[in-house]
């Protein structure tokens, strides 16, 4: 005898629903939206009802078919199409039950058999597996209508149906026919949507990149006009500069030249940094190779470390600041050397953790010497 431990029970039922709702889509969405389950239900009830009603007295017992196959059948061909059980494996099993309904309705049949309509069952099954090929249950659909087609001929050999009307059966695969055509067709019409949104996305890239080359053009220019403008009216007249006024269009030039090569160190703070060592006497070299914005948590340290080390950079002193292509080992580096050829190189690379919010983490610095 064996034993079962508490609370066993509950966790395979709770596997159970997990292994058969697996496939159920996130957003719970009815397969064939905006119709929902109970709208198939509806359908499927008043189709079945209709027929049973038309055929009354062709079953032995119609209070059975009325009360026990039409719902039951109006369930079976909802189940895979409503939002909770849409697409899920739950929904598969379901839909077998199409068999007990057929052999329930068949069962009933009074012989000789008159119209083919009495197995109605037949009829629905392969509407609603049209249904579920529309939605890419392909295979099953199609297993699930030729061992209905199967069943319907066993039928109609035991009623002893001419051979002839049986064949009137293969007519239910007109809906599947038309299902898998359906398929087919939006298949190919959503992958021609895919690739159209695609090159909508590119085409919008593209605008986006030269709108933002047009925008910093502009950019360029009003700084440059804002900065130096009354020095180029005077250059533009043939007036002399005084020394200073030379002196300021050299600092000015290095800091558009640092907008255009050194995108990634545009911000305040590296900008007066290194025109305070500029005009102290240093030569500063800015460069940005990522060919994106620096906008990440990585570059926060790395733009810290550019203003501490230009705050150290004195008349006669080299200073580089290099942002280095994505993909690196290093994000990026900085130099600074004096004229002997003594300094330091900071060397940066992504954080351990591998969180970019985490900021770049520093090596420990390189001391150079002379050679």
């Amino acid at each position: 005898m064996t034993t079962s431990t508490p609370g066993t029970a509950p966790v395979r039922w709770a596997r159970w629903r997990a292994f058969m709702h697996r496939v159920a889509p996130p957003d719970r969405e009815p397969p064939l939206a905006p119709f929902p389950g109970w709208g198939w239900f509806l359908a499927q009830f008043g189709f079945a009802l209709a027929l049973t009603l038309g055929n009354w007295n062709n079953y032995f017992n119609p209070w059975l078919v009325l009360l026990v196959a039409v719902p039951l059948s109006a369930f079976v061909a909802a189940a895979p199409l409503s939002t909770r059980l849409g697409r899920t494996r739950m929904a598969r099993v379901i839909s077998l039950g199409w068999f007990p309904v057929l052999a329930l309705v068949g069962s009933q049949v009074k012989t000789p058999v008159g119209e083919l309509s009495v197995l109605w069952p037949a009829t629905s099954a392969t509407l609603a597996l049209a249904l579920l090929t529309m939605i890419g249950w392909v295979r099953w659909a199609w297993l699930m209508t030729l061992a209905v087609i199967v069943a319907g001929v066993l039928w109609g050999l035991i009623k002893d149906v001419p051979l002839s009307d049986g064949l009137e059966q293969l007519a239910i695969l007109t809906a599947m026919v038309a299902g898998s055509v359906y398929r087919l067709v939006m298949r190919r019409s959503r992958a021609r949507e895919v690739m159209a949104l695609h090159e909508e996305g590119i085409a919008l890239e593209q605008l986006v990149t030269l709108a933002s080359r047009a925008e910093a053009r502009r950019d360029y220019r009003t700084r440059l006009l804002a900065q130096i403008g009354g020095l180029l009216d005077r250059i533009e007249s043939g007036q002399e500069l005084t020394p200073d006024e030379r002196r300021e269009c050299r600092l000015v030039e290095a800091s558009l030249r640092d907008a255009i090569r050194g995108r990634g160190f545009s911000t305040r703070e590296v900008t007066q940094a290194a025109r305070s060592a500029r005009e102290r006497g240093a030569t500063v070299t800015l460069i940005d190779d990522r060919r994106t914005d620096c906008a990440d948590e990585v570059c926060r340290n790395v733009l810290g470390a550019t203003v501490d080390t230009l705050g150290d950079a004195e008349r006669g002193d080299t200073f580089v600041a290099r942002l280095l292509p994505v993909g690196r080992r290093n994000v990026a580096t900085v130099l600074l050397v004096n004229e002997e050829g003594e300094g330091v190189r900071r060397e940066f690379t992504m954080p351990p953790s591998g969180n970019p919010a985490d900021g770049a983490f520093e090596r420990p610095p390189v001391t150079l010497a002379p050679d």
